[in-house]
């Protein structure tokens, strides 16, 4: 049932592990870029043979938006983390040349294949992942979500919702052409492309082929399985609270692990610290412009007379409310006012300043342009422009440390601040990610010094905020280890205690072969008094069963502890259990023969398991495994080749070498 499950299984899965975007229309495209200008060659691509027009690139980024509105899964934006069926690294670009390669090589079809992928496979992909998403929500732990989607009672649903989706889907194709000012037949064009575009990542992935004893390793990677108990003891237990490095013990360990990010390396300990800034911004509140706004009573009458569906009382009783969308209208346009203010002073600042790219060519000392004189231009132009006076604007630096992207987003007010642009909201918290020397963005140019101004940042009250970076850093260590004194400390000392309890080892495996696994348990002292609730202890967990692609649980007593799957684990289990007689009776091993010990160093612990039983595959498992399976092997052979960097031929980096794409500095006319 629902074979597009297997087919799509790794996207499938990678979707739903992520699940837990304003219409960008394609008439107001011409308008805002104006007829002429969508023919300007914006780019040229092999070698210079083919031409991209403003027209084009834009177009793609509607096409995305309009496709994203009607099926959100469809695309994944690999600079956020989303996952989608296709990932995305920008805006423009990277759809327009995954499109254009999809149709150079023939994958591209019809509207009316559009159509029928849109209402039938899409369709079951959406009934799949909100199924998938809502298991999730109830019990956060991907085995268990797996082995309830292969309920049928629930396949049942997502088939019934699938159907369902299918009727709905057509009407939401209507609304988005009728935003959007297209026809249906183009929104199912797009729909063609984004499959031609999957047949085209598809090819890629699968196109290794196994061979039979490959499968043969295939089939007993998958169904060859231990059941067995084990106990996690982690470095906690033996954490000395009184042990206190001296400073050359903590500089020693910070020189050790400096140049590691959190989480890599043996051991999971470093301290990269994530890319950062130093910032400041100008706050304009519109409650106070809107404070500054009287209404006229004759203007308020008036507007009470000419729209009375809107307000049907009495002008008595409608006058508040009436003096309230007054109000309101007229701070949204002193708000747009003011942009214009601070954009004007802005360019007249840098009338005679060169630019390369999207970005000026200033000297680090330039001030041409500061927040005070900001702030003051626009309360002495607003007044002299509109004859509206209002305070000052709020100043705010924070140039007394540096703010990562999850510090800045946890600042009141500003932290949650955005930057719209096109379709898009950007965070100002990305700042750390786009800030030309992090990086930098196609989005928005930001660079030191310069005010970030076109387009001002807003937040949902309406505020705006114009930022000024004043600093900024890629991921790297602290400069002094005295900065993380308090995390080396207690770094150190979970250390000191996982290499005592790697020393243990030996002894603690011998206890369990002696006494069992609850000895090992009771062999730690039970804390007492405020360590009681502070100190971690041993857990037991029975009845897992164990293979190299993971745990599921056979009791749902007792939860496996997922971190542990890793493969220095899962292979240590099912090495062990591989020597094991699988006719054997359950739980019946000899403890010298079916007890191990596993030291984990990323997760600073050690685990003691007994083998209850090993499940080798069979025959069945062989002639049960489909050829949708072996593909789904075959692309995970594939990405794990490829390594972590993936070396993906469809990132944008790797299209735009691929096709030679370049982007002109000035659109130029189609006929030069």
């Amino acid at each position: 049932m629902l074979k597009f499950i297997r087919k799509y299984q790794l996207i499938l899965l990678a979707i739903g592990g992520s699940l837990l975007m304003v219409v960008f229309l394609f008439e107001p495209i011409i308008n805002r870029i104006g007829a002429a200008s969508t023919n300007k060659t914006v780019a040229r691509m092999h070698g210079g043979t083919r031409k991209i027009t403003m027209g084009e690139r834009y177009r793609a980024a509607a096409e995305r938006q309009v496709m994203s509105d009607i099926v959100p899964i469809l695309f994944g934006d690999t600079r956020r983390g989303a996952v989608g069926m296709i990932n995305l690294d920008d805006e423009f670009d990277h759809w327009l040349l995954l499109k254009i390669e999809a149709e150079e090589a023939g994958f591209i079809g019809e509207a009316d294949e559009g159509r029928m992928w849109l209402t039938q496979e899409l369709a079951q992909i959406m009934a799949f992942t909100e199924k998938q998403a809502e298991l999730y929500r109830q019990l956060p732990y991907m085995p268990f979500v797996n082995q309830r989607m292969n309920d049928p009672q629930v396949q049942a649903e997502i088939a019934q919702r699938a159907d369902e989706l299918g009727t709905v889907i057509p009407a939401r194709v209507r609304q988005q052409a009728a935003k959007s000012g297209i026809q249906e037949n183009d929104v199912y064009e797009m729909f063609a492309h984004a499959r031609g575009v999957s047949r085209l990542i598809r090819r890629h992935d699968q196109a290794a082929r196994q061979s039979d004893s490959s499968v043969v390793r295939t089939v007993r990677t998958v169904f060859d399985s231990a059941i067995a108990d084990y106990v996690v003891v982690p470095a906690g237990v033996l954490t000395d609270e009184s042990l206190m490095p001296t400073d050359e013990q903590l500089a020693a360990h910070f020189e050790r692990f400096r140049d590691f990010a959190p989480g890599e390396g043996d051991l999971g300990i470093g301290y990269k610290l994530p890319s950062r800034v130093k910032l400041g911004w100008i706050t304009l509140y519109k409650t106070d412009v809107a404070a500054a706004i009287v209404p006229d009573r004759i203007e308020i009458r008036k507007r009470w007379s000419e729209n009375r569906l809107k307000y049907p009382g009495e002008f008595d009783s409608e006058r508040t409310r009436v003096e309230q969308d007054f109000i309101n209208e007229q701070a949204s346009e002193l708000m747009l006012d003011i942009d214009r203010i601070v954009s004007g002073q802005l360019r007249n600042a840098l009338r005679d300043t060169t630019r390369t790219g999207n970005y000026w060519n200033i000297p680090e000392t330039w001030g041409g342009v500061t927040m005070e004189s900001l702030s003051e231009s626009i309360v002495t132009q607003l007044a002299e422009q509109r004859k509206i006076t209002i305070p000052h604007p709020a100043i705010t630096y924070r140039v007394d440390r540096w703010f990562t992207s999850s510090q800045i987003a946890a600042l009141a007010g500003f932290g949650k601040a955005w930057w719209q642009v096109g379709p898009q909201r950007v965070p100002v918290s990305e700042i750390t990610n786009l800030a030309k020397n992090l990086g930098g963005s196609r989005l928005i140019a930001i660079q030191e010094r310069i005010p970030v101004v076109e387009p001002p940042a807003t937040d949902d009250a309406g505020n705006r905020y114009y930022v000024v970076l004043f600093g900024s850093r890629e991921m790297s260590p602290p400069d002094s280890w005295e900065e993380i004194r308090e995390q080396l400390v207690a770094d150190y000392r979970r250390l000191s205690a996982f290499e005592a309890l790697v020393d243990q080892l030996p002894g603690l495996e011998q206890l369990a072969m002696d006494e069992g696994l609850e000895g090992v348990i009771n062999w730690f002292p039970v804390p007492e008094g405020d360590e009681a609730t502070e100190q971690p202890r041993p857990k037991l967990t029975r009845w897992v069963q164990i293979s190299r692609n993971g745990q599921q649980p056979l009791d749902q007593v007792y939860q496996p502890d997922y971190s542990l799957n890793k493969k220095e684990f899962l292979d240590a289990v099912l090495t062990k259990a591989e020597a094991l007689d699988p006719l054997a009776e359950f739980d019946s091993y000899d403890p010298s023969t079916s007890v191990l010990s596993v030291a984990l160093p990323s997760e600073q612990s050690v685990v003691i398991v007994k083998v209850l039983a090993f499940r080798p595959a069979t025959l069945e498992n062989r002639y049960a495994l489909r050829e949708s399976d072996v593909r789904t092997l075959a692309s995970r052979e594939i990405a794990e080749a490829m390594g972590e960097d993936r070396n993906w031929p469809f990132t944008l980096d790797a299209m735009i070498k691929r096709h030679d794409y370049v982007l002109l500095d000035r659109g130029r006319d189609d006929d030069e």
